[in-house]
């Protein structure tokens, strides 16, 4: 009997360990011949974007449909609104886009940015004439009379998705490789994660310490709803070292600042993939499609800012609220 209880425990051990990512024999090689692992930072050349090694892994991608209802209330009730009001089936629609939530496995190594792209990353590829400047006369001509952000380490924003890929195919031309790309929503969502169950990566709760995202309230009067914004809000994006904004995996403003463009075409659920093999696949499958952007910007509330939020905007859409972040294969090292 005893030794039957033993034989059960190892068993259980060893499908416990089976199940767990498999980052300590994770081992990368640079260009130079440096080898890296799970979490290291890196960094191509000086104008490239820093890096963070992901570690492999699976991970539950998405929302139940009782999550994304229950967010939806949140939502609603953060508001002051009333979540059953007129027009809340099409409101509630938004959400339930985040299902079915399900098990995907991590099998493309790859390096993740550190931040967002910033305007100084953008400008080194204008500088080299391959990225368009138009974007500060966009957001002026749309904004005029703000938000505004010039400090070189604020994400870029007031660019296309088309345009993003001009930055990639940049960074390529220039280590002579093709090594970086966008990254798909479920690698995103993987990262932003950072390997937690719980809303956001920092817990369940997100404070303005740890995220650029607006807290506001609604008033109705005879129907017409007014808007009233906390004076703390930012109401801007803000420099990509602002904030305790790092998640467990270093990876900073993963929640809220700006929403960030993935390669993803989007859909009305989730295509229930089990791999990120499979996703990144299905990304160059449709060309013109509506892209799913990930993240909220620092307008919205914080349960807009949940990793598992997404919404699909078309590839010539630019806002002053969307940026991007790159991701970069890695190749494995071989044994000694």
């Amino acid at each position: 009997m005893l030794l039957a209880k033993s034989q059960f425990w190892l068993v259980a051990l060893a499908t416990c360990i089976a199940t767990l990512p498999a980052v300590a024999d994770e081992t990368y090689l640079l260009p130079d011949g440096r080898r890296v692992s799970p979490l290291d930072i890196i960094q191509d050349c000086d104008l490239c974007p820093a890096l963070v090694v992901l570690p492999l892994g699976r991970f539950a991608f998405g929302s139940t449909k009782a999550e994304a209802e229950e967010a939806y209330r949140r939502l609603s009730l953060n508001k002051n609104l009333d979540p059953d009001r007129e027009g809340s089936v099409s409101r509630l629609q938004t959400f339930l886009i985040e299902t079915p939530k399900h098990d995907v496995e991590i099998d493309l190594p790859i390096a993740m940015g550190r931040n967002e792209v910033t305007r100084a990353e953008w400008g080194a590829c204008v500088a080299d004439g391959r990225c368009t400047d138009e974007f500060d006369e966009r957001i002026h001509r749309r904004a005029p009379e703000g938000p505004y952000q010039d400090d070189p380490r604020s994400p870029i924003v007031g660019i296309t998705k088309l345009e993003m890929q001009h930055y990639v195919a940049w960074l390529n031309d220039k280590l002579g490789e093709d090594l970086y790309r966008l990254p798909t929503e479920v690698e995103w969502e993987y990262a932003a994660r950072a390997g937690t169950k719980t809303r956001f990566a920092q817990g369940d709760t997100l404070t303005r310490r740890q995220a650029n995202f607006a807290i506001s309230r609604a008033t109705q009067t005879d129907g017409i709803i007014e808007w009233h914004y906390d004076p703390g809000n930012e109401r801007r994006p803000v420099s990509v070292d602002s904030l305790d904004a790092a998640n467990a995996w270093g990876l900073r403003h993963m929640a809220g600042n700006v929403m960030e463009v993935t390669s993803s075409c989007g859909a009305d659920r989730h295509l229930g993939y089990e791999t990120s093999s499979r996703y990144l696949a299905d990304s160059y499958a449709l060309l013109g499609c509506k892209r799913v952007e990930k993240d909220c910007f620092y307008l919205l509330d914080a349960e807009l800012c949940r990793p598992a939020r997404r919404v699909m905007t078309s590839e010539d859409h630019w806002s002053v609220w969307t940026g991007f972040r790159v991701v970069r294969k890695m190749e494995a090292a071989k044994a000694d």
